[in-house]
Parts: C-alpha cells; sequence; structure tokens
C-alpha cells in the first residue's frame, strides 16, 4: 500500500488573527438574535418533526489518541518511522 508521511517546521507554532480582524471583532459588538416570532416559517417545518431525513442510528467518532513529538537525527527518524509502520503492519 502506498504511504506518505510529511511534517511541516511550523506544525506546532501557533497562529494569530490578522490585526484587521481583531479590529473587526473588538468593533462589532453587537449581535442580532432573532426568534420564532420575527420570521415567517411554518413551525412543523423546523426540527425532527419537520425534517425530510430520518436517521436510522449515528455513533461518536473515537478519540484520537494524544500525538507524539520526537526530536531525532534525520538517520533516526526514519529509522523509527519504519520501525512504528512494521508494528502495525503497514509494511
Amino acid at each position: 500500500m502506498p504511504c506518505l508521511i510529511t511534517v511541516l517546521k511550523e506544525l506546532a507554532a501557533p497562529r494569530y488573527m490578522r490585526i484587521g480582524a481583531i479590529y473587526n471583532s473588538w468593533r462589532n459588538d453587537t449581535v442580532e438574535v432573532w426568534k420564532l416570532s420575527d420570521i415567517t416559517v411554518d413551525p412543523t417545518h423546523l426540527g425532527l418533526k419537520g425534517s425530510p431525513t430520518k436517521v436510522k442510528s449515528s455513533k461518536n467518532k473515537e478519540l484520537k489518541g494524544e500525538g507524539e513529538k520526537f526530536e531525532l537525527e534525520p538517520r533516526e527518524a526514519a529509522r523509527l518511522i519504519v520501525d512504528r509502520l512494521k508494528e502495525r503492519y503497514v509494511i
């Protein structure tokens, strides 16, 4: 099975909002809230009863385990990756 493993240097670097987005979020301090009486819609078309979709069953995703961080030399890192893939019978 083909496999591609890549890692970016910026993997764990925090990302910050642009200054314009920060300013706009501070400036727009009002949030408009609508009630059912504010819109014209038939209440029978809302919620589960109004939905044309019928869900037979649903499941939550399994939580992924916490990742591991390694600081290794390139040859050691390659050996570690190969060993881990062999443990999981990928290669």
